[in-house]
């Protein structure tokens, strides 16, 4: 369960960011009643239990509503690629993180592979050496 610093800190960078204002979480830690100390770790708070509960309480819908509608726009052609881009990495389509996937199984295969080689190749250099 979040405590009542974790929502102040939640709500205020919701506020922000609804504002399209600057979010400096140690500042606003700080705001609401964080010490210096704890403010200057910010990803200590993040990845707490209770802001992810936090995190959680937020509804998907409106959020990939308003990345369609960025995605959509033709006046702002940088925002719409970067919209559509996160669009796609949510529905796992999107295919940079498939790709890498897929180099890194052929090059465990290869490996692998040569692994066998190489023990093959050492046995049969030892049975050379015994029927020699």
């Amino acid at each position: 369960m979040p405590t009542a610093q974790q929502e102040q800190v939640f709500n205020k960078k919701l506020e922000k960011i609804e504002n399209n204002k600057p979010v400096i979480m140690g500042r606003l830690m700080r705001d609401a009643g964080y010490s210096n100390k704890a403010s200057g770790h910010p990803k200590r708070l993040i990845e707490s239990k209770g802001w992810k509960e936090l995190l959680a309480d937020i509804q998907d819908s409106p959020l990939i509503d308003k990345l369609k509608e960025i995605a959509l726009d033709d006046k702002d052609k940088r925002a719409s690629i970067s919209a559509i881009t996160e669009l796609m990495k949510l529905k796992d389509r999107y295919p940079a993180n498939k790709i890498k996937q897929e180099v890194y199984e052929q090059r465990d295969a290869m490996f692998l592979d040569s692994d066998d080689a190489n023990s093959a190749t050492k046995e049969t250099k030892e049975v050379k050496n015994i029927d020699v």
